[in-house]
């Protein structure tokens, strides 16, 4: 049916439409381009909204029961045979309408003529479900844009047998799976499905899918209305009078004093600050309004001017969020601090709720608080369960340390303010405002705690907050801890970290070939290095195996013992030691759960937030990667056996057996230390010239899996090297970062000198992050070049139909030209 219109049938049916209605002379008058949406006629009384966007996708807006709001979005994109650049152009326009309306509960589906293949990796939001194990590019595009807007694909998340997964049947009699329903949130999707004995006329089946719109939501921490502001003059004035007084008996008692006194100075020079109202007085005298209306203060008004005015309500709230979220962002980019602003248009927290027992991920996660509670406890306790036993250090006293107050200063002057304090509620800004006051008093602790060899416990008392990575929501194995740990305690860990860091360089303990957490090292320089091995053992005809070694939970896994003989092998001094050993042989930690605490001890691993951390694992794990047998690839006499940034290792060598040789090896040698490898996520990677019979590499009985590209550092490795594919991966994440600040972008009213600040701030650096590694042929320029000026047209809200020459687009936004960019980076790398 061509056109764009409504048809009611007899049957109580009716039929939205939207299809082709230009033809060329002679072509063939039928409904290729086309979508529909056919409503009961129950359905059809309780639409509010028909928009037919072109003859590739409208959608239908429900008013449902209980005050619930369905959108409904139809689409058919252009097959395969169009060109990836249609496909793409049809992304967009579907990223722009599903843009277009602000709704919480919506469903995108129809034939999306992508083939989604085998989950990988770093992919969040489908499921591990999919008819066939290859993804042609249509179905990367599709991945990406559900990746970039948090969509689900719906069809991933439901096992079904491969008779009840197809959905498209080829002129060939090839089936495939391209027929697919996208959610928000997962929650409402309850069963997708094919109906296989309806005969729809068509080569194509019935794809359908159960929706649950109700469901409890995650509760939320509401912020306070007010932002707590630390007067700068008036703590250092107020902490030099107290100062005074203060006296360090002992070590316990002198730092209760001390908190005491800073807690009390930064209330006094504290002022809080209304945090900015995020709805204008208009709209809520609006609101006033409309109470008075309910409550009989005020005539009840006709029953459809009354619906008329809480429309006009939404309006303006959805009109007020939008002013708020811009001048939020526009003071954010103009003073550089982009993540104070983001925290800023943060609004609440969630909490855990429920979780998955341990070892029965199968079984209903419990609504009990206290379940998850019990999870947690069990879960961290286990993980943080030493080998060797509780680890206690009594010292000989005294230890042998003396600290100064020039580097307790120093220490000081470096804490970044506007981060989380600890347990004694004592903040960085109140220690970096008043280090020249409390330095020497500072210093003065640090020396009474080595001579005494005792500290106050809640020094070392840790407040764990979980951070949600990726997969499951409900396995608590996929939460990272972040341990929020008193500033006294990162005070006098930065300094030992100094002292540390300077004899590990002094004795050159690690090698170039560890690049994680050191200084004038980057992740380009091993993802430089390993590209050019790639390159020269192609050119000289030598096999190349590469081994990605993954650790499973490295920082919470190594052993204090272990820790103790890097530092001992590093030649560091004993009273150094010494107090690490009594930091860590304090450690108890906490975390919260809906306002109850699960509690655990720390008995091995390295607490991530603590400024010493990064420099104990690396360092242990050195002790591992030198006890290696690996005989490597030797260049220009000299050996090289592995690449590792932090706990990312790549192990290369001439064939196979080296390889499982130095795989074997290196998890007995790292298991000496507490780590061990996780043999499910460690790939391996093979260049050879010429053709190589199967191979594959076991190692403990556990087969490593075989990959053509590997995400290494964040770039995308694959032999022979595919530029074109890392740019084009490169451009995806931009769009990723373009759709967060699109409405900022987008909007005409934003000062081009902001959205250009915004764009050198944020998406530039994730286009050419790695570009000094890449080849700059002509091909991968002109898609550089095609990603720039797309992005310049969304900017001007300019599109490509009409007509506006480059130059001219380019001289409005004065953006930087990311090809000269990259290849000025290339020339400085």
């Amino acid at each position: 049916m061509n056109g764009t219109g409504r048809t009611d049938y007899p049957n109580g049916f009716t039929l939205f439409h939207t299809g082709k209605t230009k033809f060329k002379p002679g072509e063939r008058r039928a409904t290729y381009q086309g979508v529909g949406i056919y409503l009961n006629t129950k359905l059809t009384k309780r639409v509010v909204d028909v928009t037919y966007r072109s003859e590739q996708m409208m959608d239908i807006t429900l008013k449902l029961r209980g005050k619930c709001t369905l959108r409904i979005i139809q689409v058919h994109a252009p097959h395969s045979g169009r060109g990836e650049e249609e496909y793409e152009n049809f992304i967009d326009e579907l990223e722009l309408f599903l843009a277009s309306k602000r709704t919480s509960n919506f469903v995108i589906m129809g034939d999306f003529n992508a083939n989604i293949g085998k989950k990988e990796d770093n992919e969040r939001f489908r499921g591990p479900h999919s008819a066939s194990t290859n993804r042609n590019p249509t179905g990367t595009m599709l991945c990406q844009f559900c990746e970039r807007n948090g969509l689900h694909i719906g069809n991933s998340y439901f096992k079904k047998r491969s008779r009840r997964r197809w959905t498209f049947k080829a002129p060939n009699n090839e089936l495939y799976e391209i027929d697919y329903i996208i959610v928000p949130r997962m929650p409402m999707l309850t069963d997708v499905n094919v109906i296989n004995r309806f005969d729809a006329g068509s080569d194509h089946r019935i794809v359908r899918g159960s929706l649950r719109l109700k469901w409890k939501p995650k509760p939320r921490n509401v912020p306070k209305d007010r932002i707590r502001f630390l007067e700068r003059k008036v703590f250092q004035d107020t902490i030099a009078t107290m100062t005074q007084a203060i006296e360090l008996n002992d070590a316990v008692s002198g730092y209760s004093n001390i908190v005491k006194m800073i807690t009390e100075a930064t209330e006094k020079a504290t002022t809080w600050i209304e945090r900015p109202a995020r709805l204008s007085e208009a709209t809520k005298n609006l609101f006033r309004i409309r109470r008075d209306l309910q409550h009989g203060t005020l005539p009840w008004p006709f029953p459809i001017a009354y619906v008329e005015f809480c429309k006009q309500i939404r309006l303006a709230v959805k009109h007020d969020l939008k002013e708020h979220r811009h001048r939020i962002l526009a003071r954010a980019i103009e003073t550089g601090r982009l993540k104070e602003g983001k925290a800023n248009l943060r609004y609440g927290k969630r909490h855990i709720t429920k979780l998955h027992p341990l070892d029965a991920a199968n079984i209903t996660a419990s609504d009990s608080i206290e379940e998850a509670v019990k999870t947690v406890s069990t879960f961290y306790t286990k993980l943080y369960k030493s080998l060797s036993g509780r680890f206690e250090f009594r010292p000989n006293l005294p230890i042998n340390v003396k600290f100064t107050k020039e580097e307790v200063k120093k220490a000081m002057m470096k804490m970044k303010i506007r981060t989380a304090p600890g347990r004694d509620n004592v903040t960085p800004d109140s220690l970096r405002y008043g280090a020249i006051t409390l330095s020497q008093l500072l210093t003065d602790l640090f020396n009474q705690i080595a001579e005494e060899g005792c500290l106050h416990e809640d020094m070392t008392f840790s407040r764990t907050i979980l951070l949600y990575k990726k997969g499951d929501p409900l396995d608590i194995g996929n939460y990272r801890p972040i341990s929020l740990l008193s500033t006294i305690y990162k005070v006098l860990t930065k300094v030992l970290a100094e002292r540390i860091g300077a004899t590990v360089v002094e004795r050159g303990f690690l090698p170039p070939e560890q690049a994680g957490f050191r200084s004038s090292y980057s992740t380009i320089d091993h993802i430089h290095a390993l590209s050019i091995l790639a390159q020269k053992c192609y050119e000289y005809d030598i096999p190349l195996y590469v081994a990605f070694i993954d650790f499973q939970k490295a920082f919470d896994s190594v052993e204090f013992d272990a820790i103790w003989t890097a530092l001992e092998e590093c030649g560091v001094d004993d009273g150094i030691i010494s107090m690490v050993k009594l930091l860590y042989g304090n450690g108890h930690s906490s975390i919260n759960i809906q306002g109850k605490e699960a509690k655990y001890d720390t008995e091995r691993g390295v607490r991530q937030g603590d400024t010493l951390s990064p420099l104990l694992f690396i360092i242990t794990l050195q002790l591992a990667l030198n006890r290696m047998q690996n005989r490597g690839l030797n260049i220009d006499g000299s050996v090289l056996r592995y690449l590792a940034y932090a706990d990312d290792v790549a192990i290369p060598a001439t064939s196979a057996e080296s390889l499982k040789t130095a795989m074997e090896s290196l998890s007995t040698e790292a298991k000496k230390v507490g780590l061990e490898i996780n043999f499910k996520k460690t790939k391996w990677m093979r260049q050879n010239r010429e053709p190589t019979k199967d191979e594959y590499i076991s190692v403990f009985d556990d087969e490593i899996e075989f990959v053509t590209s590997f995400n290494y550092l964040g770039q995308l490795m694959s032999w022979p090297r595919n530029h074109d594919t890392e740019i084009a991966r490169r451009i995806s994440s931009m769009k990723t970062a373009y759709v967060k600040y699109r409405s900022f972008l987008s909007a005409p009213k934003t000062e081009m000198y902001l959205k250009r600040k915004l764009v050198n701030m944020v998406l530039m650096p994730t286009v050419l992050y790695g570009c000094e590694t890449w080849a700059l042929t002509k091909s991968a320029e002109l898609r550089l070049l095609r990603g720039q000026r797309k992005l310049e047209r969304c900017l001007l809200r300019v599109r490509l139909g009409d007509k506006v020459p480059s130059t001219t687009i380019r001289e409005k936004t004065k953006l930087k030209d990311w090809v000269q960019a990259a290849r000025g980076r290339k020339c400085k790398f």
